[in-house]
């Protein structure tokens, strides 16, 4: 999932895919980000949004394989939910 898709962010997007799952009583689908930002921040904004795992581009195909090994590695369980906003 890119991030900075144009109309919706990825962000947006990760989080109406979580919300549609919980609704529907449904396993969380890991989610990998991509994205040009390597800062801290948008990692963070990831994992709150519900994002499985992030990486930045340019990234190796080498290194996305890892990533995604990683991500399917998950049990559902373990798949990030968006946390809870005051």
């Amino acid at each position: 999932l890119d991030l900075l898709l144009p109309g919706q962010t990825g962000f947006e997007t990760a989080l109406e895919c979580r919300a549609i799952e919980v609704a529907e009583s449904r396993s969380a689908t890991p989610i990998l980000a991509l994205t040009a930002s390597p800062l801290t921040e948008t990692r963070h904004k990831s994992l709150e949004c519900g994002i499985t795992d992030w990486a930045a581009k340019p990234i190796s195909s080498f290194q996305l394989a890892l990533v995604i090994e990683r991500c399917l590695s998950q049990s559902p369980s373990e798949v990030a939910r968006p946390t809870e906003r005051k």
